[in-house]
């Protein structure tokens, strides 16, 4: 028999993201449950659901799910996975609901959803402090929920990538609130409401970071660059030179800042 999540006690602060979609009637086939170390591959009808609770499951590999060619929903809540391979999800094309709440997860590698059209994706309380957008999330294109709740996320300058990842999934896509656990003074925020200034206060340095090392520096100009970081790819610019301030919203890259530097020249 499968073994039991551990009970909550009181109320639910916040609803629990539902296991099974609602929008329209599917068939779940056969439920299979895995109470052994070693799973063994079993061959899953058209539609199946897999839900492996195991006491010592702690890494995720592609070899667990080896024969599970047609895999639609996995759940993997309530374990200690700490760490999931790049290629564990390589033998489940067809997945498309993914339950990895309450485990240990810190981080997620690149390439860990590539291939899967992927629908549905749970990582509410593990350990995550920082998820990258660049080869992981980027590559949830059929994405419609999504559960990130109750992870101690680092709101600092890197986490700006996932929350414009975050600004830009439709209305109703995330289930739950994206809370910062630091620092301190954002602790308990949820990071889509606050101005992306305010996850750096020096500007500068992460204006700095977006430009080339052999370009930082303009030989010959005294000029001073400001950024609101307002959002990621497009920010308010103020040059400012000689007194004379001018005002654009354009993408920053380096031609453009180059291209405003010569024009204060002139």
């Amino acid at each position: 028999l499968p073994t039991k999540g551990p009970r909550q006690s009181g109320k639910l602060k916040t609803r629990p993201t539902a296991r099974l979609p609602s929008n329209k009637p599917q068939n779940y086939g056969q439920i299979v449950s895995y109470q052994t170390k070693s799973p063994v591959p079993l061959d899953c009808p058209t539609a199946c659901t897999c839900n492996l609770q195991i006491s010592d499951l702690d890494r995720l590999t592609a070899g667990m799910l080896y024969g599970l060619e047609s895999l639609q929903f996995l759940y993997l809540e309530y374990n200690v996975i700490k760490e999931v391979t790049t290629d564990a999800f390589q033998h489940v094309p067809k997945l498309q609901l993914l339950f990895l709440n309450n485990n240990l997860l810190k981080t997620l590698p690149a390439g860990t959803f590539y291939g899967l059209t992927l629908a549905r994706l749970n990582l509410r309380n593990n350990h995550l402090r920082y998820l990258p957008v660049s080869g992981v999330l980027d590559q949830l294109t059929a994405l419609v929920q999504v559960d990130l709740f109750e992870n101690p996320w680092d709101c600092s300058c890197s986490i700006l990538e996932l929350k414009s990842w975050l600004e830009q999934l439709s209305t109703g896509t995330v289930v739950n609130n994206v809370i910062c656990g630091s620092p301190k003074k954002l602790a308990g925020e949820d990071m889509r409401y606050i101005k992306a200034s305010h996850f750096c206060p020096n500007n500068s340095e992460v204006l700095a970071s977006m430009i080339p090392p052999s370009e930082e520096t303009f030989p010959g100009s005294t000029i001073t660059i400001e950024t609101s970081l307002e959002l990621l790819f497009q920010f308010p610019l103020h040059v400012i030179h000689n007194r004379t301030a001018h005002h654009v919203t354009l993408p920053l890259t380096y031609a453009f800042v180059k291209l405003m530097v010569s024009l204060c020249l002139v």
